[in-house]
């Protein structure tokens, strides 16, 4: 995979992530990234980056 496609696959998993979670009434940040992850629907990296943000 070259640096371009990575970074497009990045981008499209953050934006995935983002709209997940703001898009919910979760109280819980870290408990709605960690569903997110357990459902396949993000990678851990990106679940953990998240969080610490």
């Amino acid at each position: 995979m070259d640096c371009k496609t990575f970074s497009a696959t990045i981008c499209a998993d953050i934006n995935v992530q983002l709209q997940f979670l703001f898009n919910t009434n979760a109280e819980n940040l870290e408990e709605r990234s960690e569903q997110a992850f357990d459902s396949g629907r993000i990678s851990k990296e990106v679940t953990h980056a998240l969080v610490a943000w």
